[in-house]
């Protein structure tokens, strides 16, 4: 009991003529052994004895156990029917370890972005007993290889290729499992997994932003600029949840939360009127600002400015003054002075004083009315 494949059993088989006549031509045939040659022939009550080996397969191992049954023919001296006698002897194998032993390799550690990789898979029967059927399952690549069998000490390689997404770079590393899954001589499952990781390359979050005006210069009050603002992803992560502030941007031109891929830029075009204070000021600091977060919820932000120019400034005051009546007055008349100030130029004029000798500081204030 307890052989191994490999081992050598001997087999001692002992034919004894039980009856009172004679046997000649007397064969051994043996199941499993070729005893071809060893014949007997024996007289009432003699024996015949016969030694020989058998090495023990994989087979012999799978089934548990190995039951060997031997046959005895030899013919009577006298004529008559051959006589034929079995005898079996069972040797028990070693007890079944049925065990899988899987590895994974990949040709590439630090990847990017549609890199392809190799990954090798070599799957080793390490038991002592044949795994059949035996399946391999992958948590990135969808496998096509036919299932198959080791016995104990075979192995098997499989290499397959996989293109790095997005996601892959997003996560920092990725991990891979492959599973090998087979059966052994009773019908059991037997099981193992290796696990690859690898990195993606080094991480860079980044947002990029450039904002253009039209026109640049030489607006005036009431005049329309085209704002185009264009958010860019300069970097390898992705970023999500991107958000656009600018000072001069309605609120319902602003466009809702959104994604860029590394490479992708998303464009946002919005008007604005020139106020009468941005002439005063004489040009239009505008500065657009793009926030969003990377796959670590770190916020990514960018902003660039604009400058528009508005038209030459020209500051110009006129007063014109009317009285009423104009001629043939006399003591105590009362005459009605009329005094208009104009800015005719496109600049607003501010902290405006009025004097005139004969008009009294309170009537002044009281008169003058802007219109």
């Amino acid at each position: 009991e307890g052989v191994a494949v490999g081992d050598t059993v001997t087999y001692t088989v002992v034919v004894t003529n039980t009856g009172n006549v004679g046997v000649k031509d007397g064969t051994l045939v043996d199941d499993h052994a070729d005893l071809n040659g060893e014949t007997f022939a024996l007289a009432p009550g003699e024996t015949a004895e016969f030694t020989y080996e058998y090495e023990v397969t994989q087979a012999d191992m799978d089934a548990g156990k190995i039951v060997n049954v031997v046959t005895a023919n030899a013919a009577s001296v006298r004529g008559d029917a051959p006589e034929e006698a079995t005898a079996t002897a069972t040797v028990t194998a070693e007890e079944a370890e049925a065990s899988l032993d899987v590895t994974k390799s990949v040709d590439n550690q630090e990847v990017s972005v549609g890199d392809l990789i190799t990954y090798k898979v070599v799957v080793i029967n390490d038991g002592n007993v044949t795994v059949s059927g035996i399946e391999l399952d992958d948590t990135l690549v969808e496998l096509n290889v036919e299932p198959f069998d080791l016995a104990p000490g075979l192995s098997k390689t499989v290499t397959y290729t996989y293109v790095v997404t997005q996601e892959n770079i997003d996560g920092g590393s990725f991990e891979n499992i492959v599973i090998a899954t087979g059966k052994d001589p009773d019908g059991e499952d037997v099981s193992n997994k290796a696990t690859q990781i690898v990195s993606a390359e080094d991480p860079d979050a980044n947002l990029g932003i450039t904002k253009t005006a039209d026109p640049t210069s030489d607006v005036a009050a009431g005049d329309e600029i085209t704002y185009t603002v264009v958010v860019t992803n300069t970097g390898n992560l992705t970023i999500a949840d991107i958000t656009l502030e600018d000072a001069l941007m309605d609120e319902a031109d602003a466009p809702e939360a959104f994604t860029l891929a590394p490479g992708a830029a998303k464009i946002i075009t919005y008007g604005y009127t020139v106020t009468q204070a941005d002439v005063d000021e004489g040009k239009i600091i505008n500065i657009a600002k793009a926030t969003g977060k990377d796959p670590d919820g770190i916020e990514r932000s960018a902003q660039d400015t604009q400058t528009v120019t508005a038209e030459d400034s020209d500051a110009n005051l006129q007063v014109k003054k009317t009285a009423n009546p104009t001629e043939g007055v006399g003591v105590d008349d009362e005459i009605t002075y009329t005094v208009t100030v104009t800015n005719n130029g496109n600049l607003t004029v501010k902290d405006i004083t009025l004097s005139d000798a004969l008009m009294s500081e309170e009537i002044g204030r009281a008169s003058c009315r802007e219109r």
